[in-house]
């Protein structure tokens, strides 16, 4: 367990978790040591143990401030580009998780408009690249903790799935299935290396591999190829 800490500790505090989310997304659990971790992140090994207890402690806290980030994220991206949209205004950061109850006031977002929220989504994945690593790898080594699941995936993927239910006329269980499959190619897209996408894409363009990886993710939630339907 985490310990409490003065202003002076939290920032040793994150620089530890800053560095601990890289290096067990580049290394897995067992690829390095507790003290090497804390040369890297110039601190004492013992800090590691006080705030974090051991090195289960320490990566459990790594994969939370990762869950954190992105859902200060998605929040953000709620505010500022989807509730606009939807509701004419913005709203708070802490109002990004719209009740479901509240899908009968949405109005309808065009393929445009839902094609700049994807791309704001991509965006902001790939700058939280080794969080997201870290996170396919967990899934690899022995997949989320339910308790996991229920407090980060399970909340976002039910909103997102009823609201495009309820915009595009998609059934639910199919829109279920759209998100879940949106979510683990965002994951794909956003770790993969720039020149790999280069490559796979066969141009030397960056704009035209974002095109294309927004096209195609915007496709997978839909269920269809939007391509030139949201140009």
């Amino acid at each position: 367990m985490s310990r409490a800490s003065t202003p002076r500790g939290d920032v040793a505090r994150e620089r530890i978790l800053q560095h601990a989310v890289q290096i067990f997304s580049q290394r897995g659990f067992d690829g390095f040591t507790t003290r090497e971790l804390s040369s890297r992140a110039r601190v004492n090994i013992a800090a590691i143990n006080y705030y974090f207890g051991h090195k289960q402690g320490l990566y459990e806290a790594a994969v939370d401030d990762v869950h954190r980030r992105l859902k200060e994220r998605g929040n953000q991206i709620f505010a500022s580009e989807v509730a606009p949209r939807l509701f004419g205004s913005s709203v708070g950061e802490s109002s990004g998780e719209l009740a479901l109850s509240a899908r009968a006031q949405l109005t309808t977002l065009d393929l445009g408009q839902l094609r700049l929220i994807v791309a704001q989504i991509y965006q902001a994945g790939r700058q939280e690249s080794a969080g997201v690593r870290l996170l396919l790898r967990q899934e690899l080594d022995g997949g989320q903790p339910a308790a996991q699941l229920e407090a980060y995936f399970l909340p976002g993927t039910q909103l997102a799935a009823g609201m495009l239910s309820s915009m595009f006329g998609i059934p639910p269980t199919r829109a279920r299935a759209n998100v879940v499959a949106f979510n683990h190619l965002l994951g794909r897209y956003v770790v993969s290396d720039e020149r790999a996408l280069l490559g796979a894409f066969g141009t030397d363009r960056p704009e035209i591999v974002e095109c294309c990886v927004v096209d195609t993710l915007l496709g997978t939630l839909l269920g269809s190829d939007v391509s030139r339907e949201s140009r």
